[in-house]
């Protein structure tokens, strides 16, 4: 089975665990077999040499706003506001998603965290008709800081 796993960061950029929960799950699917690519951002002007020594492909593109979701927390509040209202409706990502999908026209395709991608991702796919299962690491897709606030 050929699958796409998207992730808004993945090695060597990482910031917590759903990162590491992307990569093994990543690395358990190879090691079942099948045919794995992943498809991520990369910060504005930090380049990486493609790793030769992975065994499945990773597409990396820089989702066109102000900044990098990698330095979203390293910013004032107006910024991260700004950035977040323009990552709502990211035409780029759409297309270059969708480009990269009809290319690799995988069967099924995980979806794990999509900040930074905008939120046109699940109608790319949708339209793609491929079968997509959403993986849940914390509360962001209802409360874009990711925190649950009580009291």
């Amino acid at each position: 089975m050929k699958i796409c796993l998207i992730n808004n960061l993945y090695q060597p950029y990482e910031h917590g665990g759903a990162e590491v929960v992307a990569e093994n799950q990543v690395n358990d699917f190879i090691s079942q077999g099948h045919d794995v690519f992943v498809i991520t951002t990369q910060p504005l002007f930090k380049k990486i040499n493609p790793a030769t020594s992975l065994k499945y492909k990773v597409y990396r593109f820089y989702p066109w706003n102000i900044f990098s979701f990698y330095y979203l927390n390293k910013l004032p509040v107006f910024l991260r506001a700004i950035w977040r209202l323009l990552d709502i409706f990211n035409f780029y990502s759409y297309f270059k998603i969708k480009s990269i999908l009809n290319k690799e026209r995988p069967d099924i395709v995980y979806g794990h965290n999509l900040t930074g991608f905008g939120y046109l991702i699940p109608a790319t796919i949708k339209k793609s008709k491929v079968r997509y299962i959403q993986v849940t690491h914390d509360v962001v897709l209802i409360r874009p800081s990711g925190l649950l606030l009580f009291g």
